[in-house]
């Protein structure tokens, strides 16, 4: 029968139908469909051996793509404020991390200010404890000298008296003569070599002091060196002043053992020397008990203002925690110095910007959503059962989804949840699956169908789908048999994963046509019309 000649553009069918009639394909009445080895392989016709399979009975229920759990976000932000910018439209992909939007707070703003001014209210009371250590130090370092006078004196006082009693019973006994004179000059000579020591460490010393305060103002020496230089240098100034009360009395002991010996009063000048030596080194241990007690209270003091500097900083240090907290509470971990009242928001997740739901420039609060954001990269197909299957339907079972957007693709979902109530109505439960949807094919609220499995695998001679025409209203195979194509009427049974079984009309090993036998249909219609004319 010929085939008539139709253009580029002609449907599929059409143009394969051209290609058999061109190349030779003929026909055997009552034998089947012949074709030659061109007018098949352009026609794309292939077949494959019908084989026992492991199906699975399926139901076919009614399903709806919507969004996993975990899966959609309505993104609020973590501070009211102005919109400034907007960054992300519906129907964007956004990636975790990725800035959506920026915010002017004044909320936020008020929370850096804060915590600007406990870090300086922190450097101020860090200061403060260090000045204060240092007087402490200081003031220590005085009641050390002081001690240190203290006991230098009491055994002055000591030697004082065993030198007065001592005079005492020289001078009962008369032994006084120019030992006394010649004690004195040495004494003088002694004093006064003190002195010079005493004033060339003192002038020494002051050298030091002068360079370590200079030195201390460029911060090149610490506060420590510098109050070291400053109490060697009172220390020298003490012993210069001794030095000098020294020689004082010994001038003055000299002078009365010159005006004594000259009159022949030896006796009653010794005790009269030794009663001075005694009054002034009296003198000198209540001078330096009175320094002593001054050190000690200026010490006190000292260590009362350590004490109010470290209150002082712990305030500081928890203001500072506080708000930071604050700062955190407000912005999150994106938080950071210096950044005013600016505050950004950003994806918390991958996926599909859903839906926005405020404009450039709004005032906003905490509550106010921005964004809703969808990450499809697995969705969730909510499949209705009904009651009389839902036995057989059990956690971690796996189904094909099929939509009509692609009617050749076939989704796998796992069975994540089974309802635990039936519908008044449809007297169905719900049965919630989750599907890889890695290429986003599948969008919220599509209808679904979903092959839930039924039973237990069985073996069973199947074909592909695709095999299947319908001829008179019954499914039929084509079955290659000596070079012809022989239409087959079947019973069909399950159908699973693409496969449908063939209850009856087909035997196993028979080449079974499984691509483009729509073109052997319509030859076979065609020899149908024929014999009706």
């Amino acid at each position: 029968m010929p085939i008539a000649l139709l253009s580029g553009c002609q449907p599929k069918e059409t143009a394969v139908q051209k290609a058999t009639e061109e190349k030779g394909a003929t026909k055997t009445e009552g034998a089947g469909i012949e074709l030659s080895e061109s007018a098949r392989k352009s026609a794309g016709i292939r077949t494959e051996p019908a084989t026992l399979q492991s199906l699975q009975a399926t139901q076919d229920v009614p399903g709806v793509v919507e969004v996993a759990a975990n899966r959609a976000i309505k993104l609020t932000p973590s501070a009211p404020g102005k919109i400034i910018s907007l960054l992300a439209k519906p129907g964007d992909s956004v990636s975790v991390g990725q800035v959506l939007a920026t915010l002017d707070s004044f909320e936020v703003a008020q929370a850096h200010a804060a915590a600007e001014q406990a870090q300086a209210n922190i450097a101020q009371a860090s200061a403060a404890l260090q000045t204060a250590q240092a007087e402490v130090r200081q003031a220590a370092a005085g009641v050390k000298v002081a001690d240190a006078a203290i006991d230098q004196g009491q055994e002055r006082v000591k030697g004082a008296r065993q030198a007065l009693a001592r005079q005492k019973e020289l001078a009962a006994a008369g032994a006084f003569a120019q030992a006394p004179l010649q004690a004195a000059q040495s004494e003088l000579s002694e004093a006064q070599s003190e002195l010079l020591k005493s004033q060339t460490e003192l002038q020494g010393h002051l050298v030091v002091l002068q360079r370590a305060e200079r030195l201390f103002k460029e911060d090149v020496v610490s506060r420590a060196e510098l109050e070291q230089a400053q109490l060697e240098h009172r220390q020298d100034e003490a012993n210069v002043e001794k030095a000098k009360r020294r020689v004082e009395n010994a001038r003055l002991t000299l002078e009365r053992e010159q005006k004594i010996a000259s009159a022949g009063l030896l006796n009653a000048r010794e005790v009269q020397t030794a009663e001075a030596t005694l009054r002034d080194t009296e003198a000198d241990v209540r001078k330096a008990q009175s320094e002593r007690s001054q050190s000690v209270e200026v010490l006190r003091k000292a260590e009362r203002g350590v004490a109010a500097a470290r209150t002082m900083l712990v305030g500081a240090q928890a203001a500072l925690r506080a708000s930071q907290t604050n700062l955190y509470s407000l912005e999150g971990p994106d938080h950071a110095p210096g950044q005013g009242g600016r505050v950004v928001v950003k994806a918390p997740i991958s996926g599909i910007v859903a839906e926005r739901s405020v404009t450039q420039g709004e005032t906003i609060e905490r509550t106010t959503v921005l964004f809703t954001l969808q990450n499809e990269s697995v969705v969730q197909v909510t499949a209705q059962v009904p009651e009389a299957q839902i036995s057989a339907v059990r956690i971690g079972q796996q189904a094909s989804i099929f939509v009509t957007a692609f009617p050749k693709m076939r989704f796998t979902g796992t069975v994540q949840s089974i309802g635990s109530q039936v519908d008044d109505k449809t007297r169905a439960l719900p049965v919630r699956l989750l599907v890889s949807n890695p290429e986003g094919k599948l969008k919220t609220r599509m209808f679904a169908r979903v092959a839930l499995g039924l039973g237990s695998a069985r073996k069973v001679l199947a074909v592909p789908e695709s095999a299947l025409v319908e001829l008179e209203g019954k499914p039929h195979l084509f079955v290659e048999e000596s070079g012809k194509f022989e239409k087959r009427e079947i019973v069909q049974g399950v159908k699973s994963g693409g496969l449908v079984e063939v209850k009856s009309g087909l035997k196993a090993g028979e080449a079974v046509v499984v691509e483009a036998a729509f073109v052997l249909k319509s030859e076979s219609k065609k020899d149908e019309l024929k014999g009706e004319e």
